[in-house]
């Protein structure tokens, strides 16, 4: 029997929900003695419980989030619990009921007054009370008894939920409930609503079907490839093997790391521990510009083994990064193929890089974070001292004040510190014409590190302070609206152009990211070979 809005209250305020799971904006909670969850909006603890709870350091929630969170928990309109309800609700209408038994055999909807907007539903759990494992862990495993007949039913399933226009994009909501016979599959969870700026599925469900297939292809590939990658001893998953891996990575920026070479892994294990294996033919999708002689060199050496590289299809200028061996040692170096025009006064210059060894140690930063998350502020201040000391030394001022050209990312992320006590500063990528103020670098060094590091748990850290006393200790004085506005320019040099505001209004509009890449012409996307998933 499903409880009242206010038995739900009383049991949220007492404490006796046991929470199941947290995403970023809900949370499900078991309801005691029944075979009930309910789903809600996060808490205002839950909120400050960060994204990961339980990790540390505490990965803070997005402000829109948050934001959203506040906004939505009481809009009926507007809550995801109230369109996951109102969805479900219209999909018993129009699927067949064999179907339908993959989504929850009840729900319902309910104003709690401390919760807000409340979704109660089956808790989907096997014969022994166990949860119930996700088809996406399942998959991930190594091979084991009924994981192909596992891979077939998810299949089968998806190819129904694009056949009726189902929103559905995320398999690890996918559950594999086991049963007196064998198992079946429910869907936990499922998209209530979209969210592009023009409800483009809604008007048009053909674009439902490309999503739902192109999303589980691209899972169901990544699964076969991690399973086939992931457990054995070596790098590549066959010692005994002669061909060359590809190691792929994408970061938040959307940038691809591809390396070709077997001396990458070999020479430096940290480095190659940080990506995750992957096919030659997945990689061979991003396709690269071989009419550049710069390009043709490249790849020739990466298919002997000799290098690697990394391919920034989201920076506005076209840069590559080259790792490579010699003389026993791994290096790296990085190419400016192809600046783009940029109007107006040139306040900065992409620079390239000479080949430096991959140096070991721990950058500046990372020294500096414990003593910040102990709040030895004064520590800090040492720190930093020592850092400019060093600076100042590798590259002596050219003015009263001024830097060289090249130290505008001399910043203590960018400064390693070897075994030796050397610093060696790497990655100093931007030149900025007519010299940097070395104000304005202890400005940025402190808002880099300290700012970021401290910006959640240390809310009354005066880091002014801290730029005063180390400016101070140089003879120097900031200007706050002064280095705010060079922040801006670098801003606008290496963001801001009509290319990347185009590609956000199109990104808003397009749906299938397929078809993204195949209409942005521009180049802040990678661009994807033709017939390549």
């Amino acid at each position: 029997m499903i409880p009242t809005a206010e038995q739900l209250d009383e049991w949220f305020k007492a404490g006796a929900m046991k929470r199941l799971g947290m995403g970023s904006r809900r949370a499900c909670y078991a309801i005691p003695d029944t075979n009930l969850c309910v789903k809600c909006y996060r808490s205002d603890a839950e909120i400050a419980e960060g994204k990961h709870p339980g990790r540390k350091p505490v990965k803070p929630i997005a402000a829109a989030v948050v934001r959203e969170i506040s906004r939505y928990r009481f809009d009926e309109k507007r809550n995801t619990c109230c369109q996951e309800f109102r969805y479900w609700r219209s999909l018993r209408k129009r699927l067949p009921s064999d179907l339908m038994e993959v989504f929850p055999t009840t729900m319902s909807l309910l104003l709690v007054p401390s919760r807000g907007w409340c979704v109660v539903e089956e808790l989907i759990t096997d014969p022994d009370g166990s949860p119930s494992r996700t088809v996406h862990d399942l998959l991930l495993k190594p091979s084991f008894s009924g994981q192909e007949a596992v891979e077939k039913t998810f299949c089968s399933l998806t190819d129904r939920f694009a056949e009726e226009s189902i929103r559905f994009y995320d398999p690890s909501n996918v559950m594999v409930q086991r049963t007196a016979d064998g198992f079946k599959l429910r869907l936990a969870d499922f998209e209530p609503a979209s969210h592009n700026l023009i409800p483009i599925d809604r008007l048009f469900p053909f674009i439902v079907k490309l999503k739902v297939r192109r999303r589980v292809r691209r899972f169901l590939s990544f699964a076969s490839d991690y399973r086939n990658h992931s457990f054995h001893g070596s790098v590549s998953g066959d010692p005994s093997a002669e061909r060359r891996d590809v190691f792929a990575v994408r970061n938040k920026a959307g940038r691809l790391l591809v390396a070709w070479t077997d001396a990458f892994p070999k020479m430096d294990p940290e480095l190659a521990a940080k990506v995750v294996p992957v096919p030659l033919d997945t990689a061979a999708r991003y396709r690269e510009d071989l009419s550049r002689k710069e390009i043709r060199k490249l790849a020739t050496a990466a298919k002997v083994g000799e290098c690697a590289w990394l391919f920034y299809p989201a920076k506005c200028d076209d840069v590559r990064t080259v790792f490579f061996v010699e003389g026993g040692r791994l290096f790296v170096k990085k190419v400016v193929l192809g600046p783009r025009r940029r109007f107006g006064n040139q306040r900065f210059v992409q620079r390239e890089l000479p080949p430096l060894p991959i140096f070991k140690g721990k950058s500046v930063a990372e020294r500096m974070r414990p003593l910040i998350e102990a709040k030895d502020y004064q520590g800090v201040e040492r720190e930093l001292v020592a850092f400019f000391d060093e600076l100042l030394r590798a590259y002596p001022p050219i003015g009263d004040g001024v830097l060289p050209d090249c130290t505008f990312d001399a910043i203590p992320q960018n400064c390693i510190v070897d075994g030796e006590g050397h610093y060696n500063f790497f990655d100093l990528e931007y030149d900025m014409v007519g010299g940097v103020s070395l104000a304005y670098l202890v400005f940025r060094s402190v808002c880099t590190t300290a700012v970021q590091l401290t910006k959640e748990k240390h809310l009354g850290y005066d880091y002014w302070k801290t730029i005063r006393d180390v400016a101070a200790h140089y003879g120097v004085k900031v200007d706050g609206d002064a280095c705010l506005k060079i922040n801006a320019a670098a801003k606008r040099f290496n963001t801001t152009d009509m290319k990347r505001v185009l590609t956000n209004i199109w990104l808003s509009l397009i749906p299938v990211r397929a078809w993204r890449l195949k209409f942005c012409w521009w180049s802040t996307v990678p661009k994807i070979k033709e017939g390549g998933r």
